[in-house]
């Protein structure tokens, strides 16, 4: 059996907000940590059928990288919708809603 790793450090101030987040992965193709501004982590727990999640951002992380954060991540999760379960429809609508709001995002910097 082959083992893999993600190590993910985060640096908190004096109220335990972070500051600093870095990452680095075995399979990563990169060597070293990363420095991030936010980081999503989710975990599916089988036996408690719950989704466990953890969101973090850093102080210097802006409502607008956020937003752009939050419509990218649905992208990915439309992707991964049709992939792993091929429920054509169920990733349509995600996708449909991720592209909704793009257009909001876009239409907020005319």
């Amino acid at each position: 059996m082959k083992e893999r790793s993600i190590e993910i450090v985060v640096t908190l101030d004096e109220n335990n907000i972070p500051e600093k987040i870095v990452w680095r992965a075995d399979d990563a193709g990169f060597s070293g940590y990363r420095p991030a501004s936010s980081m999503s982590l989710a975990f599916w727990e089988q036996e408690r059928e719950e989704l466990l999640s953890m969101e973090l951002w850093t102080k210097d992380h802006s409502v607008e990288h956020m937003q752009r954060q939050i419509m990218e991540s649905l992208f990915k999760l439309s992707d991964a919708c049709q992939r792993a379960t091929g429920d054509h429809e169920m990733a349509r609508v995600i996708n449909e809603t991720a592209k909704s709001i793009r257009n909001m995002l876009g239409k907020g910097k005319e």
